[in-house]
C-alpha cells in the first residue's frame, strides 16, 4: 500500500539542519526512490536519515496494508496519521507541503552513483594499497563526503571546500610518501566529482577571509547581513535557507569549526549552542559533528604515534642488522688481510 514516512521534529532538524517542522509528511516517492535525495534511491537510504546519528530520536514508517496482505502472527502495523491528528505546524510549512516533489520531482528515474561505484573510481585511479591508519580515514572521507553530495539538497560553497580541505590537512599531514599524499588527495577528489582546483582556491579565500583579522561577530552577523564574500555569503544562506534546499554536511561543519577557531573561539557547548541558535544550525547536530570530528582527531593521532613507534623500532633493527653485517665485515676483512700477510711471510721465508 502507501507508504508515508513520519520525520518528527529532531529527525527534520537532524536532516535539514534545524529547518524541521514538528511534523512534515511526504510519500515514500516523493522522498526517496523516485527523488534520490540519497543514494541509489533505495528506502533502505532513507532509513539511514533517522538511524545515522544518535541525536535523531525517532522515525516511523507506517503503512497501509489491506486484509489480505495481514498475516495473523505480524503484529499490526501502526495507522498513518492523517492531517487532523497531526500537532500544529507552522503556517509555511502546511503551504508547502509538496515541496519535495515541487523542488525536486525532476530528480525522478535518475541515475545516481552510489558509494560502492565512488570508492571503486578511488581505488582504481590510486592504485595503490592505502597505508592501513589511513585507510578507515580514507573511506569515510569517501563515503560521508559522497552521500552529502548526492543529496538533493546538498549545496557546495566555500566552508564545504575550507572542511575538505583540513580534512586533508589534519589527517593526511604525515602521510608516510609526499608523492602518495598528493596523489591520494587528487584521486578522493575525483572520486566525489569535485575539482581540485577549485577546492583549493576556496579553501585560500576562507584563509585570506581570517587572514583579516575577523571575529565572532563577524561570523554570526553574516547570518543576518549578505556579505561581498563567498564566506559570508554561505553562512547567510545556511542560516536564511528555505525547507530542504540546504544539507548540513560533515563537511561544512568541520570549515566551520575551523573558522571559528580561526575568530579565536574557544569550542565548548555554550559557543556551539550560541553560533548554532544564531545561525539557525540544530546545536545537537553541531554538538554530535563536532564529537566525531575531535574523536577522529585523538584516534588519528594515537594511530600515528603508533605508527611512528613502529617505524622508529623498525630503522633500529634494520640500523642493528647493518652494523651487525658491518662488523661481520671489518672481521672478514681483517681476517683476510691477515691471511695475506701470513701468506706474503711465508713466502719471502721461503724465497730467503
Amino acid at each position: 500500500g502507501t507508504q508515508t514516512w513520519i520525520l518528527q521534529e529532531h529527525a527534520c532538524a537532524q536532516y535539514y539542519g534545524g529547518r524541521g517542522a514538528n511534523f512534515v509528511l511526504v510519500t515514500m516517492n516523493a522522498f526517496v526512490s523516485s527523488i534520490g535525495l540519497w543514494a541509489a534511491g533505495r528506502p533502505s537510504c532513507a532509513g539511514t536519515v533517522a538511524s545515522r546519528r544518535p541525536v535523531v530520536h525517532q522515525v516511523r514508517l507506517c503503512a497501509e496494508t489491506s486484509a489480505a496482505d495481514a498475516k495473523p502472527a505480524v503484529a499490526k502495523p501502526e495507522p498513518v496519521k492523517t492531517e487532523e491528528s497531526l500537532p500544529v505546524i507552522p503556517e509555511t510549512v502546511a503551504q508547502d507541503k509538496g515541496i519535495l516533489r515541487e523542488k525536486y520531482g525532476h530528480l525522478e528515474g535518475k541515475e545516481i552513483k552510489t558509494v560502492s561505484q565512488a570508492l571503486k573510481e578511488f581505488n582504481d585511479s590510486f592504485g595503490r594499497p592505502v597505508y592501513s591508519i589511513y585507510s578507515n580515514v580514507v573511506n569515510d572521507v569517501i563515503a560521508t563526503t559522497h552521500l552529502s553530495r548526492v543529496c538533493a539538497a546538498f549545496r557546495y560553497d566555500a566552508i564545504f571546500a575550507f572542511g575538505l580541505e583540513t580534512v586533508f590537512e589534519q589527517f593526511f599531514a604525515t602521510y608516510p610518501s609526499d608523492e602518495e599524499r598528493d596523489l591520494l588527495r587528487k584521486c578522493i577528489l575525483k572520486s566525489l566529482d569535485f575539482k581540485e582546483e577549485e577546492i583549493r582556491s576556496d579553501a585560500q579565500e576562507v584563509r585570506s577571509w581570517l587572514a583579516l583579522g575577523k571575529t565572532e561577530d563577524d561570523v554570526l552577523n553574516a547570518a543576518t547581513t549578505p556579505g561581498t564574500c563567498k564566506v559570508t555569503n554561505a553562512i547567510n544562506y545556511a542560516a536564511n535557507a528555505p525547507f530542504f534546499e540546504w544539507y548540513f554536511s560533515r563537511m561544512y561543519a568541520i570549515g566551520l569549526f575551523k573558522i571559528l577557531e580561526g575568530v579565536g573561539v574557544t569550542i565548548d557547548p555554550e559557543a556551539i549552542e550560541r553560533v548554532g541558535q544564531k545561525l539557525n544550525i540544530s546545536v545537537a547536530k553541531l554538538q554530535d559533528e563536532y564529537a566525531v570530528y575531535m574523536g577522529a582527531i585523538e584516534k588519528m593521532k594515537a594511530a600515528e604515534t603508533l605508527f611512528a613507534e613502529v617505524a622508529a623500532r623498525d630503522k633500529r633493527k634494520i640500523a642493528e642488522r647493518l652494523a651487525e653485517k658491518a662488523e661481520q665485515m671489518k672481521a672478514e676483512a681483517e681476517k683476510e688481510e691477515k691471511e695475506a700477510n701470513e701468506a706474503d711471510k711465508a713466502g719471502s721465508e721461503a724465497e730467503g
